[in-house]
């Protein structure tokens, strides 16, 4: 899998079989050459975007869904925590639940509390995600992240 940070695939692709072979073999010694049949079979397929994803909440404020996983916070793929911050997200559910009585509404009354726990993690791991620009545009995003800061707190879960 190509994963591309913009729309357009890496130049290196346009390049015949055994040149990409070179490069992956260069770039990545440890997976060794790769044959050119899985060259070919690279070269056909489109780049995946790595596509975040950042939610206020986890849970519908009319008790009818909890998001967990991917769907509550994806952070593309590129940090390796998607499946550990999904199994954390269910234990984490789990012991919400054990701590209900069985006559409760699992969304209605587990939910606003899953969000809070689970929702700064979230957050934490989409702002590692986030590298500040160099130069003139560091003053603008500190100062749009200090006020996203100052929001997230203001505006009710």
């Amino acid at each position: 899998t190509i994963l591309s940070w913009n729309d357009s695939p890496p130049s290196f692709l346009e390049d015949d079989d055994e040149a990409i072979a070179q490069h992956l073999q260069q770039d990545f010694p440890s997976f060794g050459a790769p044959a050119l049949e899985s060259v070919a079979q690279l070269r056909q397929q489109r780049p995946s975007k790595a596509t975040t994803v950042r939610a206020n909440r986890y849970h519908d404020l009319e008790g009818r869904a909890l998001l967990l996983g991917d769907a509550a916070h994806s952070t593309g793929g590129t940090l390796g925590q998607g499946a550990n911050s999904a199994l954390t997200d269910a234990v984490v559910l789990d012991k919400l639940l054990q701590a209900t009585a069985p006559e409760k509404s699992v969304v209605q009354d587990v939910g606003e509390e899953f969000s809070k726990l689970r929702q700064p993690e979230g957050l934490a791991l989409w702002k590692l995600l986030q590298l500040p620009p160099k130069g003139l545009w560091a003053l603008p995003y500190t100062a749009a992240q200090f006020a996203a800061g100052l929001l997230s707190r203001a505006v009710p879960m």
